[in-house]
């Protein structure tokens, strides 16, 4: 795959992030700034109006989004590192052992995976409350996660492992961490690509579930789930208080499907 592209692709959003912290430092409400009118509706000096607290919904929106991104994407690579590593290994090793890995990664995966992560929001509740949750909510869904990319590395490795040049490696002792670097991650190079991106939807649909239904970041932290559930209860009076997270969450999430179909197809074109 070209890397130009996807060099563009990535400065492209990090300019994006960077403009849009850019602009919260320069805009004119702060975050903890309450307004004397609530539930106002959106016009030129508040964008979006203000929620029942008085609070400007512009301001809590971007800020809802970028902890919505930082979870998703800190939590996607922090899975992709460790599903690669016990992936590959798997792999690399094959008979009994992988046997055994594979076996555990069937165990993990036969536990819904929202059950598996209420169980580690509820285990971690106790040490990141006073975070606001957010440590705790990364953790739930990084120890879901790597089991799907740990699935599907194994199974491309196994593939990888059949090389000719792998073998001449393997004859002269040449360490995992060796044939992980030289051969294995830029054969893998296309497949993890993919999984990144068709894995950050997801994680973002997940975070603002658990933050709907009240487990997933806490006040005084914004989110957008929550701002969901706050926007449901007054829906009939003042409607923009529901709409304007969950247009965010469908924009955000409709981006990156596109830039993720792009990037896949040029995968798939220059693989």
């Amino acid at each position: 795959m070209k890397i130009n592209f996807l060099k563009k692709i990535f400065i492209f959003t990090a300019a994006l992030i960077l403009l849009l912290v850019l602009f919260l430092c320069f805009y004119p409400v702060k975050y903890y700034d309450i307004i004397s009118n609530p539930n106002l509706s959106p016009s030129i000096k508040y964008i979006f109006g203000t929620d029942y607290l008085g609070r400007d919904l512009f301001i809590r929106t971007c800020y809802a989004v970028l902890n919505t991104l930082f979870v998703a994407c800190f939590s996607v690579f922090c899975s992709l590192f460790i599903g690669v590593v016990y992936g590959t290994y798997a792999g690399y090793k094959g008979g009994r052992f992988e046997k055994k890995m594979v076996m555990f990664l069937n165990i993990l995966e036969s536990i819904p995976s929202f059950l598996l992560i209420i169980l580690f929001l509820v285990l971690l509740n106790n040490f990141f409350t006073e975070k606001g949750n957010i440590l705790g909510v990364l953790m739930a869904v990084i120890a879901v996660s790597w089991i799907y990319m740990s699935r599907i590395i194994i199974n491309e490795t196994k593939k990888i492992m059949n090389s000719d040049y792998i073998n001449y490696a393997v004859i002269k002792n040449a360490s995992f961490w060796h044939i992980l670097k030289f051969h294995l991650l830029p054969n893998l190079k296309s497949i993890i690509i993919i999984t990144i991106i068709q894995k950050i939807p997801q994680i973002i649909f997940i975070e603002s579930f658990l933050s709907f239904v009240g487990i997933g970041i806490q006040p005084p932290f914004p989110s957008l789930g929550k701002m969901v559930s706050d926007g449901l209860k007054f829906f009939r009076i003042y409607p923009h208080e529901l709409f304007v997270p969950v247009i965010s969450i469908i924009l955000i999430v409709f981006l990156f499907n596109i830039v993720g179909e792009i990037i896949i197809k040029n995968t798939k074109e220059y693989a």
